[in-house]
């Protein structure tokens, strides 16, 4: 059985996979729409903008829900992986195809421009090939080998790159731009699916049965409906910012939120990886080691957040500036000190919402997700109505309150003690020690630097227990079972 140590160890290499692979494609993505921003017209980079947002809205329904329920079929009987990876490529063919019908009738009933909606009708090519990617991306985080989801996005991140800065360099027009992003997709699916079936060369086809995937897509419907939630709440404040606000502040919590996104990136590359443990020791019946593994994390994230924390409401309005190169953005400084802290309650509903899907509780996710959805968008409605942006920022921190108390309760209802409490209090030294350098007369950069310094040396002396005896070989070949104190 995996000691604590080795599943963290493997945790953090699959983690790491997830991550990068997650940075080159937003990268690519990026530079995208810089390339076109900086050389093409500006209503060039609208077209793309709004055929780019259509294409990500309707991601959500293309899988509906699928790459999760894969994911946890996978995780406890590898062997017959590749069955269920071709079942799941029919069952997500059904709603990949409606996607595409559905965004095509949506330029259609918008009544855009000629040229506008040839982009959105192209983009709607692109959802197919995603679905299929995302099945063959579930299968193989589902057998724990995660860092050939990396090689898997590598070629359609190039062709992307590679073929945009073709089509600026000839002056293409968007058209050919936005047929580059559907070979990307094609690309990307295939390659995907030729790791896939490298990872999967061992396990078995068994026989295809329509009724099986037709299953499947069935069972998936509730993911479908939390993550579509979860899509509308994202979007929830935006849209109130512009009703009651104006487009400058919809500006500036969109600058403040890209912010955030390096370290949500982490907390979703982690879950990712935790995810299939999770499913396999609960199939296993493991259940003692569920509850530390996710304390653990848990730990590990908090270790993380902690100095991004400090870093984003210290230096709030040079990042802005540095970032953005407008002077104006300082006024959105409050907004992101404020949103800054939501980096330390949302730490735990990637592990924890993991691990209740990893215990099937399906309807409690969903629950969870509905009534943060209800409390968000009440909140956001009063406070931005009364307050502003200001209001949107603390509507946002007491939505992530609400989400991360009905995390922990309902861990521990259903799954058993966190034991949270006891880490937390073993980690408050290290925290105060450091925060006690703010009490020096000093340059806020220079003590900011120290007390970065005096945390991290005491983190790294506290996850001493974690990395003891590391070596690859206990990895790839462990002995026993041994907690971990943080």
């Amino acid at each position: 059985m995996k000691s604590i140590s080795e599943a963290i160890q493997k945790l953090g290499v699959n983690s790491l996979a997830i991550l990068t692979s997650d940075v080159v494609t937003r990268a690519s993505t990026l530079l995208v729409y810089v390339l076109v921003g900086r050389y093409g017209g500006d209503q060039d980079f609208g077209q793309l903008s709004l055929g780019m947002m259509l294409l990500y809205t309707f991601h959500v329904f293309a899988v509906a829900g699928l790459p999760t329920l894969l994911v946890r079929h996978v995780a406890p009987r590898p062997r017959i992986a590749r069955r269920d990876l071709i079942h799941g490529y029919v069952a997500a063919l059904i709603p990949a195809g409606l996607s595409l019908v559905s965004m095509i009738a949506f330029a259609i009933v918008m009544n855009y421009s000629a040229a506008t909606t040839l982009v959105i009708l192209l983009m709607a090519v692109a959802l197919v090939p995603y679905a299929v990617a995302m099945i063959s991306e579930s299968v193989i985080r589902g057998c724990q080998k995660m860092p050939w989801i990396l090689v898997g996005n590598v070629p359609g991140s190039l062709v992307l790159v590679g073929g945009c800065i073709w089509a600026i360099y000839t002056g293409a027009s968007v058209v050919t731009m936005t047929s580059i992003v559907v070979v990307s997709r094609f690309v990307t699916a295939f390659s995907m699916h030729t790791c896939c079936m490298h990872v999967t060369r061992e396990s078995k086809l068994g026989r295809f049965r329509f009724r099986y995937a037709w299953l499947m897509l069935k069972k998936s419907l509730i993911f479908l409906w939390t993550d579509g939630i979860l899509a509308i709440s994202a979007s929830l404040n935006s849209v109130l910012l512009s009703k009651f606000e104006g487009e400058r502040e919809v500006g500036w919590l969109a600058a403040c939120f890209q912010l955030l996104q390096p370290m949500l990136m982490i907390y979703r590359a982690v879950a990712n990886s935790c995810f299939p443990m999770l499913v396999q020791r609960m199939h296993q019946r493991q259940g003692e080691s569920f509850g530390e593994i996710c304390r653990t994390l848990i730990m590990l994230l908090l270790r993380l957040a902690v100095p991004v924390v400090a870093i984003l409401f210290f230096l709030a309005g040079d990042i802005l500036v540095l970032v953005y190169r407008k002077e104006e953005f300082r006024a959105a400084v409050p907004l992101l000190q404020v949103l800054a802290f939501t980096l330390l309650l949302d730490l735990l509903s990637p592990v924890i919402g993991q691990s209740l899907w990893a215990a099937s509780k399906d309807r409690i996710v969903l629950c969870i997700v509905v009534v943060n959805f209800v409390i968000s968008s009440t909140l956001s409605a009063l406070l931005i109505w009364q307050y502003g942006i200001m209001g949107a920022a603390w509507a946002i921190l007491l939505s992530s309150v609400v989400n991360m108390v009905q995390h922990y309760a309902y861990f521990e209802l259903s799954i058993g003690k966190l034991g949270l409490w006891r880490e937390l209090l073993r980690f408050v030294p290290v925290v105060l020690l450091p925060a006690a350098c703010f009490m020096l007369p000093l340059n806020i950069y220079i003590t900011l630097a120290i007390a970065l310094c005096l945390y991290f040396g005491l983190s790294l002396w506290t996850l001493r227990p974690l990395v003891a005896g590391l070596a690859l070989g206990r990895v790839i070949e462990p002995k026993s079972e041994q907690g971990v104190s943080l």
